[in-house]
């Protein structure tokens, strides 16, 4: 149970994260980084100094995917520490 409560807060985290990224990359797709001001001099900038942002879904599910694992591994000594509990003895505070 408690392995699965850490897999679903990884879940939670994961859509969190993803909903944050997705406005994140959508504001810096329109409008991108402005980097003028440190490449004026520079002369192998054949396009713009402006840099956006590109979100690839083989990224984000990677980016998913180590938060569920890393969510679940965080579990899993909690639930290794808890199984080797006597019951009664959880229950009743000291």
């Amino acid at each position: 149970m408690i392995a699965l409560e850490s897999l679903f807060l990884g879940l939670v985290g994961a859509a969190a994260g993803s909903a944050a990224a997705l406005g994140a990359c959508a504001y810096l797709a329109r409008y991108g980084v402005d980097l003028t001001s440190f490449t004026s001099a520079n002369q192998y900038f054949a396009t713009s100094h402006v840099v956006r942002a590109r979100l690839l879904l083989p990224d984000l599910a990677a980016a998913n995917a180590v938060t569920l694992l890393t969510a679940f591994a965080g579990g899993l000594y909690p639930a290794w520490k808890a199984s080797r509990l006597n019951p009664v003895d959880a229950i009743n505070p000291k």
